[in-house]
């Protein structure tokens, strides 16, 4: 698996997580959106923000995710560590994880 990237579940799909966003967290954000999708929701007008619990560090963070060009893009609002315009506190996933 390349630096970066997290297995989600047991789908076999990599997350793409920046270096500031751990992979337990990211699997939690993925798991709050489709929880979030499966309730009628879409991210098809805009962004969707939402509280997400870190496993790491049992702190709740606020996280914005919209739909991108490759798949669906989220992002970690709340990081103590500085994103920078890197995509460091970013996670990206297929779309196909939440249909």
């Amino acid at each position: 698996m390349p630096p970066g990237a997290c297995l989600f579940a047991a789908t076999g799909v990599q997350l793409k997580n920046g270096v500031n966003l751990s992979c337990p967290f990211a699997r939690s954000i993925v798991t709050k959106l489709v929880a979030y999708y499966r309730g009628g929701s879409t991210l098809q007008t805009g962004a969707a923000t939402f509280e997400v619990l870190s496993p790491d560090t049992h702190l709740t963070y606020s996280v914005t995710c919209s739909l991108g060009t490759t798949g669906i893009d989220c992002h970690n609002n709340q990081s103590a560590d500085a994103d920078n315009g890197h995509g460091n506190n970013d996670v990206v996933f297929p779309k196909t994880l939440v249909h």
